[in-house]
């Protein structure tokens, strides 16, 4: 079974939520509000598809 998950863990799903994690962080440090890491988590989420590992 891992030998099936593993490289979509480490292709798909951790690149993404280092890419939606770090934004959210920054910016909720920066406005200490749970809507402001909602807004860097998708600012994060757009990077990944336009600037980031996903983009073609």
């Amino acid at each position: 079974m891992m030998d099936g998950f593993l490289p979509i863990l480490t292709t798909y799903i951790l690149p993404i939520g280092l890419w939606m994690l770090v934004p959210a962080m920054i910016l909720r440090l920066i406005f200490k509000s749970q809507l402001s890491f909602q807004v860097g988590a998708l600012i994060g989420l757009a990077l990944c598809f336009f600037i980031g590992p996903f983009s073609t």
